[in-house]
């Protein structure tokens, strides 16, 4: 049954989760807690690592590229090792309402960014994959003379 990423939001939102136990609270570690929440396992590697062998890792099981369509919120948003200064391991972390949610984005700036869990804006990513765990289900019905036969919910 599809989750609402809201309640993700809600619950993850200023938390800071260190999966891996390496490095402290990183981008990948928010992107595991993302897909544990959504019944997969972790997935190791570097941001964009995972972001780019996504269709060898496991990923591709129960993702589907959207990279260049219109994203919605809890797909999860991958950036290469030349997007930001000073970062070769990319980022990744999860398209919210325009903006992103993710572990370890920002500076610090302002107090709100950082390692934990925050929403912020940032540049476009160079790939985007839409999990099956998150939105509104796919609805399948086959009826025969007026009589549902046939109901599958994705």
């Amino acid at each position: 049954m599809a989750k609402n990423f809201e309640d993700f939001v809600s619950k993850y939102n200023g938390t800071w989760n260190d999966v891996d136990g390496a490095f402290g609270a990183q981008c990948v570690d928010g992107f595991n807690v993302y897909i544990m929440w959504g019944g997969h396992s972790r997935i190791s590697g570097n941001a964009w690592d995972i972001g780019s062998g996504w269709q060898s890792n496991g990923l591709s099981s129960y993702c589907k590229n959207v990279t260049g369509q219109q994203y919605k919120n809890g797909d999860i948003c991958f950036w290469d090792g030349t997007q930001f200064e000073g970062n070769p391991y990319g980022h990744v972390s999860m398209y919210y309402n325009g903006q992103y949610f993710g572990q370890n984005q920002g500076d610090g700036a302002n107090g709100t960014t950082g390692k934990a869990f925050n929403i912020m804006g940032l540049v476009a990513p160079r790939l985007v994959l839409r999990p099956n765990f998150v939105g509104k289900p796919d609805i399948y019905i086959t009826c025969v003379n007026g009589l549902i036969t046939k109901l599958v919910v994705k």
